[in-house]
């Protein structure tokens, strides 16, 4: 198989993905607890959203 073979063959699989991709960003845009790692290294879960631009993720202090 051809590398360009392989490469159209990836493309043609991009329905699911993209799927995916819509539902995280309907998520983000409705708020997630994303695991944020602090000063000093300790990770915890913190509330993010993606603004309704979808340019800005808005840290949401609790």
């Amino acid at each position: 198989m051809l590398r360009t073979d392989r490469m159209a063959s990836d493309l043609s699989r991009t329905g699911p993905v993209e799927r995916d991709i819509e539902q995280a960003i309907t998520a983000l845009k409705k708020g997630a607890y994303l695991l944020k790692y602090g000063r000093r290294g300790k990770p915890k879960f913190c509330p993010f959203r993606l603004s309704n631009v979808g340019l800005v993720y808005v840290f949401q202090l609790a």
